[in-house]
């Protein structure tokens, strides 16, 4: 089920691409990126990258989540997945910001991509219903771990965005394939 989720969220992202905001952004054809993992494993593929390549903005799904998955024949939902999703960007050039600086030049634009993601979540055919989603803005954000007594981030890269806490339900047949096959 995580790779079937990953793959439909990832084919909602490909639509925001081609939306006429992400078009006149001016953004790399490519973005937003999209990354799929845990915290630690976003991060080692976010290190990859060589310096200086386009990684951002960038949508990350993070695992886990949770997945009510329904078998009932009678039942159109297949599953109501509650998901995470980051809208990031990138300000490492930048360390000097303060808070309205994030939200004036990073956090609108990445509110204004998490609405399309919305707009393209609730025009896709295989989603029965939007059960509820929740905002938190995010300037100077940064995902912490305990390290023996030490808090130390776990992105390298110095972000700001939005994350989206989201439920939805998915139709159990999408492109013809019953998603529990």
């Amino acid at each position: 089920m995580t790779t079937q989720i990953n793959e439909f969220i990832g084919d909602i992202i490909d639509e925001v691409r081609l939306t006429e905001f992400v078009i006149n952004k001016g953004w790399d054809s490519n973005a937003p990126f999209y990354f799929f993992g845990t915290p630690i494993e976003i991060n080692k593929e976010l290190s990859r990258f060589k310096k200086g390549s386009k990684k951002f903005p960038a949508i990350f799904l993070l695992e886990p989540f949770t997945v009510n998955e329904n078998d009932d024949m009678m039942l159109n939902v297949g599953a109501s997945p509650s998901i995470s999703l980051y809208f990031m960007s990138n300000y490492a050039t930048r360390l000097d910001w303060d808070t309205e600086e994030h939200y004036d030049n990073i956090i609108k634009d990445m509110e204004s991509l998490k609405n399309e993601f919305i707009r393209n979540l609730k025009a896709n055919k295989f989603v029965l219903n939007i059960d509820s989603y929740d905002t938190v803005r995010h300037a100077n954000w940064g995902l912490f771990i305990n390290n023996k007594g030490n808090k130390e981030p776990v992105f390298d890269e110095r972000l700001s965005g939005i994350e989206l806490s989201i439920q939805f339900d998915i139709d159990k047949l999408i492109e013809g394939c019953n998603l529990f096959k």
